[in-house]
């Protein structure tokens, strides 16, 4: 918590003080307010997006101090937030070396806390569980990966331990008898993500924050170089401060104010299964992953597909999904199938999000999480936070900014 809270007020510019720049996001035209209703909200910051991003920051600014209201297209939290499987995985789904990794450790470090901190003013726990994850290699290929992985994660001072077959068993007895070895990564926990979302809902309710759903933001309103709100349908919202945390919808809105960036949807199928079968901890294979759940349901994931905004679940996801979830763990194969669904994952070029001070004075971006929306909720509602503030994000945050997009570089839509 900052020392000094210092409240946004609509005629403020104190968000950035240097002169407009152009160049990829450049936006050079206002938004009139003419023929609009202003609404009689007056908030210090609009949020639009009511995921857990947007859900994530609204908590934390409103635990500031400000004044915040929340726009959702939908239902709250009832898009790719409900859709994930709630893995707090970074080091399972990284090796070390890439640029989000540092961030995944540093956020999956906040998550017990930010979990306990909901359910103290909720009233609703998440099921934040730290049995661990185990990888299984299924082929040789999978032990050399392995040994790499644990090398330099080592290297950083975490846990990454190389076990072999029947060690990995112990550790997970639902493993298949076919595996070759594992990486058990005991710090890498899960959370039931869709109680984490009612649990962020109800806190932001205890804390007045204003939720406007089934409310469609269609331009950001702008006059100069300057935010001032957002515009729903012909009704005006002002606000000191707008963020942008709308996922796979983020360049729509954002092009209204000039700026060029690609956020595309990337579907994720998944499917739930139940009955027959006990397991603690999160299973990892190259092919798939198998996340338990407390009431018995085990969660199998899941697709990267480039397929639009096209909400099909087909018939040959389901059966890559299951056929690899039974090489995997071979006792689901006499579960039941109690659903299945799909998500848009929101994804940028180079798979990384979004996040910092737009080139629009008091205009800021939380979008394109991709896979580690979950994952990345409490860091980025920390650095989001901070900007509104106190102007600047944090260093570590520098190069998730959106000018590394100003020389555009066409989608590498590979997972």
């Amino acid at each position: 918590m900052f020392d000094v809270i210092r409240r946004i007020h609509r005629s403020s510019r104190w968000v950035r003080n240097a002169p407009f720049a152009g160049g990829a996001g450049a936006a050079s035209r206002s938004i009139p307010a003419r023929g609009v209703r202003i609404s009689a909200m007056n908030p210090d910051t609009i949020i639009i997006g009511g995921g857990i991003i947007g859900c994530s920051i609204a908590l934390r600014l409103a635990q500031s101090g400000l004044k915040v209201t929340l726009i959702e297209r939908g239902a709250l939290g009832r898009e790719a937030s409900w859709a994930a499987a709630g893995m707090l995985t970074p080091q399972s789904e990284t090796t070390g070396k890439e640029p989000l990794f540092e961030i995944g450790i540093r956020s999956r470090a906040l998550y017990r806390d930010f979990t306990d901190e909901l359910r103290d003013i909720s009233g609703i726990d998440s099921e934040y569980r730290a049995e661990g994850t185990v990888c299984i290699a299924l082929r040789d290929d999978d032990l050399h990966e392995f040994a790499v992985c644990s090398r330099a994660q080592n290297a950083l001072g975490l846990r990454a331990e190389l076990v072999s077959a029947e060690e990995a068993r112990r550790i997970e007895p639902s493993a298949t008898p076919a595996a070759l070895g594992g990486l058990f990564l005991p710090d890498d926990h899960q959370v039931e993500n869709r109680k984490l979302m009612r649990s962020l809902a109800a806190a932001l309710a205890k804390l007045d924050v204003g939720i406007v759903d089934n409310r469609e933001v269609t331009q950001i309103a702008a006059e100069g170089n300057r935010a001032i709100g957002v515009s729903c349908s012909g009704e005006l919202f002002t606000a000191g401060s707008v963020i942008v945390a709308t996922g796979c919808w983020s360049s729509r809105l954002l092009s209204t104010v000039g700026m060029n960036l690609e956020v595309v949807p990337a579907r994720g199928q998944m499917l739930a299964v139940k009955g027959g079968l006990t397991m603690s901890r999160v299973l990892h294979s190259s092919k798939v992953y198998v996340v338990p759940r407390l009431d018995g349901r085990i969660l199998i994931g899941a697709t990267v597909e480039y397929a639009g905004y096209s909400r099909q679940v087909t018939a040959a996801a389901m059966n890559s999904l299951m056929t690899a979830a039974i090489e995997l763990a071979p006792a689901i194969a006499d579960c039941e199938v109690t659903e299945m669904w799909c998500g848009f994952r929101p994804d940028t070029p180079d798979h990384c999000p979004i996040m910092g001070p737009a080139p629009l004075e008091n205009l800021f971006i939380a979008t394109g999480h991709f896979r580690n929306g979950i994952l990345l909720a409490p860091i980025t509602a920390d650095a989001i936070k901070e900007a509104v503030i106190n102007g600047a994000m944090p260093a570590y945050m520098d190069r998730f900014n959106w000018q590394r997009f100003e020389s555009k570089q066409p989608m590498n839509k590979s997972s």
